[in-house]
């Protein structure tokens, strides 16, 4: 196991002693925008950089949904957060709730895209969720669009190609689980999973 996979075993162990629950309840789901010209071969067999959140990107998100601070224990849960603005320890603003959802939705920031964490055992689950996850993917995915699209800028420099939506959990062992639910091209609207898309490879 890399450094990343057992940072991210960690959080989702943090994340359940935070609500309550057993580690292999609970699911990570991440999106991100990444770029070709890595140099090397992620877990699922893709040579792709991470292309970092703008802003602008997060605010979108948040116009589909409503957040609250999280509290409590939430709050305090070691969720590894790298954030936009690493000039700053307060990362109270990234980590967030879904309002009025019990069990908790909680939305993490991190540098390298949007982290779901959440009580569900597969991303039918999380996309079933009353706070319309996916609305809020789709809508974070059309921004990336647009400011790939912008000349003169780093997005469009770096030539952003691909958004991802990664499920990661633990099974019964506390072994890391991870699944490229959907990989597709940024211009195009995210295709449903429940519609039974295909992965663009």
């Amino acid at each position: 196991m890399n450094a990343r996979e057992s940072s991210l075993q960690k959080r989702l162990i943090s994340y359940a002693g935070a609500i309550g629950v057993s580690a292999r309840e609970v699911s990570s789901m991440k999106l991100r925008p990444v770029m070709a010209g890595a140099q090397y071969t992620d877990v699922f067999g893709f040579a792709h950089a991470n292309a970092y959140m703008y802003e602008s990107e997060y605010q979108a998100g948040q116009a589909v949904c409503q957040l609250s601070p999280a509290g409590g224990s939430i709050a305090t849960a070691d969720l590894c957060v790298g954030h936009p603005s690493p000039w700053t320890q307060d990362t109270a603003e990234f980590i967030r709730v879904f309002s009025g959802v019990d069990p908790p939705v909680t939305w993490v920031q991190h540098e390298t895209g949007l982290e779901i964490l959440a009580i569900a055992a597969d991303i039918a689950t999380l996309i079933a969720a009353p706070v319309a996850i996916f609305q809020v993917f789709e809508a974070i995915r059309e921004k990336v669009s647009a400011n790939a699209r912008a000349k003169k800028t780093d997005r469009y420099y770096k030539g952003v190609c691909k958004i991802r939506i990664e499920v990661r959990t633990l099974d019964e062992s506390g072994n890391l689980k991870q699944e490229l639910t959907i990989c597709q091209d940024i211009h195009q609207p995210l295709e449903h999973p429940r519609e039974g898309s295909e992965l663009d490879q």
